[in-house]
């Protein structure tokens, strides 16, 4: 039975502790979660910083590439332009060449002269 009081007795002290202590108690719970909740939220921000400049550097490179892409279109359409040149160039050496060989009866001229008449049909 003895220990039934001693029981109930420190039960009873605690409970007049915590009533008396309150304003104390809920003090300490509250900076203990405000500090945990700023150690969470501090390390996630440090998280974020760090996927920040990692987007950062990974959005110059992309934008590098895209610079570098850039300059190859550019380069391509001027090679694009060159040869288109060439090539007109060409047919009319070509246009030149059949027409002397047509002068000259060459059968191999006016076949030429003939398939270029076709492929100027289909092309419009």
């Amino acid at each position: 039975m003895n220990e039934k009081n001693d029981i109930s007795c420190k039960d009873k002290s605690i409970s007049i502790w915590a009533k008396k202590h309150k304003k104390d108690i809920i003090s300490v719970v509250a900076i203990g979660s405000a500090t945990v909740i700023s150690v969470v939220l501090g390390v996630k921000c440090k998280d974020l910083l760090k996927d920040n400049e990692f987007l950062k550097k990974e959005n110059v490179r992309l934008a590098n590439k895209c610079n570098d892409l850039l300059n190859d279109t550019n380069l391509l359409k001027k090679d694009n332009m060159r040869l288109t040149d060439l090539c007109f160039e060409k047919d009319e050496y070509f246009k030149e060449l059949m027409a002397d060989g047509l002068r000259h009866k060459s059968s191999l001229a006016a076949k030429h002269m003939a398939d270029r008449k076709d492929y100027l049909k289909l092309v419009g």
